[in-house]
């Protein structure tokens, strides 16, 4: 059930959607630990950015299974449930860009390091299962700090 509960709250986050969980009172919530860990996870990293002008854009990546939110031009952030090979379509912008991966488990980040915009950019995922791709004029962990 974690994998599932992460997969379900990261695609949500990164469509634009908000996740809620709703449970009838318990005496003890452990049981939903991971979920709680998963979705606040979720929560800091989007709120890491310029979140209220990002807009859905699963169009700009060539993985049917992946979802994009982005701010065209400035960031662009990618949820990727599994390890499969993706292109994020920057052929509309130019200039340089900043690559980082994030655990959506630990919150550990991966720079990837520079790339620039005006083509079709194909990633490969560095962590077996689910991804989360960060693109932005500034790094990561300028923004993040899990």
């Amino acid at each position: 059930m974690g994998e599932l509960s992460r997969q379900i709250v990261w695609a949500t986050s990164l469509g634009g959607g908000n996740f809620e969980m709703f449970t009838r009172f318990l005496e003890d919530y452990r049981d939903f630990e991971l979920q709680f860990a998963d979705m606040t996870l979720a929560r800091r990293y989007i709120e890491s950015l310029p979140f209220t002008g990002m807009d859905p854009m699963n169009e700009l990546v060539s993985d049917a299974e992946s979802y994009v939110f982005a701010q065209p031009g400035e960031v662009y952030t990618v949820y990727t449930p599994d390890a499969a090979l993706f292109g994020l379509d920057l052929r509309d912008v130019d200039g340089e860009f900043q690559a980082s991966w994030l655990d959506p488990v630990t919150g550990e980040i991966t720079e990837q390091g520079p790339l620039t915009g005006g083509e079709v950019v194909e990633f490969e995922p560095p962590l077996e299962g689910d991804n989360v791709l960060y693109v932005g004029r500034e790094p990561l962990a300028e923004r993040w700090q899990p």
